[in-house]
C-alpha cells in the first residue's frame, strides 16, 4: 500500500478497503451466496487491521 506524503489511513478507509475487497470476489463470481468468506483474524493479517475492524466490516457488508 503506497500513500502520499501527508496522507493518513483511517478505520474508516481500510474497512472500506475490506468491503471492496469481498464486493469484488463477489463480482468476479468468485465467491456465491452461502460461501465463506475471510475470517476476521484472515482479513486482520491480510490488512493489517484489528478484529474488531475486521468485523465491523462484515458487519456493514451483511446490512448492504
Amino acid at each position: 500500500m503506497t500513500f502520499l506524503e501527508g496522507e493518513s489511513v483511517t478505520s474508516q478507509t481500510l474497512g472500506e478497503r475490506i468491503k471492496l475487497e469481498i464486493k469484488g470476489r463477489i463480482d468476479r463470481k468468485e465467491l456465491a451466496e452461502g460461501d465463506t468468506v475471510a475470517s476476521e483474524n484472515e482479513l486482520c493479517a491480510r490488512f493489517g487491521v484489528s478484529r474488531g475492524l475486521a468485523r465491523q466490516a462484515l458487519r456493514d457488508l451483511e446490512l448492504e
